[in-house]
């Protein structure tokens, strides 16, 4: 429903300039189980513009990572402040929309620093290998802090990844067999 209210909002209009989207970091690897993030970011913005609105949407291999939250971190306005709308029912995509009802001013403040965070993503690795991680094109919707669209081609949208790697540890049962062996071939030639 955010997403209907956010396309219907924006207007036909478009900016000159462009922005990029990311992830922070680009590539990681994790072991099979275990949990990690990843922050998906804007930056390159022109002097004096402002990020208002996103509606995005994220897609990775849920044959290999799994998400298992989205958080919003403040790169519109104050976490809980603003609309915001999250979904990762679907396997292989997390979608993520906000809408501020900051000002251009303050907007202005809280993305001065390029690149800044919009949202994080928490993954778990659940099978072997690497899933890439893109942006959908469509819905991929960025807008200034008036509602004007930013025109798609002028959004330029970097890849990452997560690789998950069997990180298996001998068991303690494991490593007691290895020495009992190591201890009988040592043992069998001293006797020699």
């Amino acid at each position: 429903m955010l997403k209907n209210l956010i396309l219907t909002t924006l207007t036909a209009s478009f900016l000159a300039s462009g922005a990029t989207i990311g992830f922070v970091p680009v590539n990681q690897n994790i072991n099979l189980g275990n949990i990690t993030t990843v922050d998906v970011t804007i930056g390159a913005l022109a002097q004096g513009q402002v990020i208002g609105a996103y509606d995005l949407r994220v897609l990775y291999t849920s044959t290999i990572i799994n998400a298992l939250s989205i958080s919003f971190l403040g790169g519109l306005g104050p976490v809980g402040g603003n609309l915001t709308s999250s979904s990762i029912a679907v396997a292989g995509q997390a979608d993520a929309a906000e809408v501020s009802f900051a000002s251009n001013a303050t907007l202005a403040g809280l993305q001065a620093t390029q690149p800044f965070s919009i949202f994080r993503i928490q993954f778990q690795g659940i099978g072997l290998g690497t899933s890439p991680l893109t942006f959908s094109v469509s819905p991929r919707v960025l807008s200034d802090g008036n509602g004007n669209a930013l025109a798609s081609t002028a959004v330029i949208a970097s890849t990452g990844s997560i690789t998950v790697q069997d990180g298996g540890v001998p068991e303690p049962g494991t490593w007691m067999l290895m020495a009992s062996g190591l201890g009988l071939l040592v043992l069998s030639r001293s006797r020699n």
